[in-house]
């Protein structure tokens, strides 16, 4: 099945050579979006783009008949000045050093051979909307093609799951963190299937993954800055909130035991909207929650692997009053504190890397953290080797 926004023609071709043709409504070509042309294979569940600039990127789609796919591969989670290195590398590695240039390359080649999978978050998509332009459309394109179509779940529809599942007394772990179910990585998920009367399931079915793995594209390599002042008031208040109380905390010089109790009033006051949303899908009556608030969460906060992680990197910093809490802060604890509970490896920034190391004793195992891309290649390779030998 293919769609050619430019032409305005939607092109179906059966397994028996039947082809059918239908003209798209004007207001449906949308000449200013990024993808010019789109093709779909369902027995291969990949979808073609032809990006309006001049490159292309294949999409794995999910299989709907077993919609519980796993990772085939050790899966990386690359934080933001990563993937721009990679961009930096097919566009202009000059800008690298060689050992960062070497170790793109081995990235690059595992990638391309579906040895590994590089998964992208919200995170990384509102990053890149930061930019405009060419430097942007390179970006963009990079994590279109490596991601493949790979997607870490929102945080938020993590910390649910695994709140729920500490409300019911069960192992506080979510599933399918890591997926190809495109959309899963925004705050709001894809709204339900509608299917019109008439119309095969499995239609309906393509029409909404085609055309929100399209939007991801088209966002992704735009031309145009999109400005996040909502969002940067609302991060820049809560990092004011937790460095006030940092700084409170090292004024009173507040034993530890204490300041695990203020980091955990934090996170209870930072998510009560969730956790009683959390309880109320549960049905979880009063005593069982309040008694659940009391004891529950401090026990279950150590198996979590997202909200434990998170959890414990707040405590360190609460406690490093000199470490200054910025906006982007607010991204990192959570999609990293949440990639580290749930992959193989992160890569990220020196800074986080060390909380999230300090973390790791307190938490269940989860992702080793490394802060360059030379180290990535290194536990890589140790990944696949052991992987070869199971």
């Amino acid at each position: 099945m293919g769609i050619d926004y430019e032409l305005g023609l939607v092109r179906v071709e059966s397994n028996s050579g039947e082809v059918l043709e239908e003209r798209l409504e004007s207001e449906a070509r949308a000449p200013e979006v990024g993808v010019s042309a789109s093709l779909y294979l369902p027995a291969a569940r990949e979808l073609r783009l032809a990006l309006r600039h001049g490159d292309t990127a294949r999409i794995r789609l999910p299989d709907r008949k077993a919609p519980n796919e796993t990772p085939h591969g050790p899966v990386v989670y690359l934080d933001q000045l990563h993937w721009i290195a990679t961009a930096q590398y097919l566009h202009s590695p000059e800008k690298l050093g060689k050992g960062e240039q070497e170790a793109v390359e081995r990235l690059l080649g595992w990638t391309r051979a579906s040895a590994i999978i590089l998964p992208l978050s919200a995170a990384n998509m509102v990053e890149t909307t930061k930019l405009a332009g060419p430097q942007r459309r390179d970006l963009g394109t990079v994590m279109l093609q490596l991601s493949a179509g790979w997607q870490m779940r929102s945080p938020i529809a993590v910390r649910s799951a695994e709140l729920r599942r500490s409300l019911k007394g069960g192992e506080p772990v979510a599933d399918g963190v890591v997926t190809l179910e495109p959309g899963v990585a925004a705050a709001t998920p894809p709204e339900p299937l509608q299917v019109a009367e008439g119309v095969p399931v499995e239609w309906a079915q393509w029409f909404q993954d085609i055309t929100t793995a399209s939007a991801i594209a088209s966002t992704l390599v735009d031309d145009e800055a999109l400005p996040m002042v909502e969002g940067l008031q609302m991060a820049t208040g809560w990092g004011e909130k937790h460095q006030r109380l940092a700084e409170f905390m090292r004024a009173h010089r507040v034993p530890k035991e204490h300041a695990r109790i203020n980091t955990r009033a934090m996170l209870i006051a930072d998510l009560h909207k969730e956790i009683a949303a959390a309880a109320a899908l549960v049905d979880a009556g009063d005593k069982a929650f309040q008694l659940w608030l009391a004891e529950g969460l401090e026990r279950d906060l150590s198996r979590m692997p997202y909200l434990g992680r998170q959890h414990e990197v707040i405590y360190h910093r609460l406690r490093n009053a000199q470490d200054r809490w910025e906006p982007n802060d607010l991204f990192d604890l959570n999609f990293l504190s949440c990639a580290a509970g749930y992959v193989d490896l992160v890569v990220t920034e020196n800074k986080f890397s060390h909380y999230l190391q300090r973390a790791q004793s307190r938490v269940p195992a989860g992702a080793t953290v490394v802060a360059k891309l030379p180290d990535a290649v290194e536990h890589i390779e140790t990944l696949l080797a052991n992987q070869v030998d199971r």
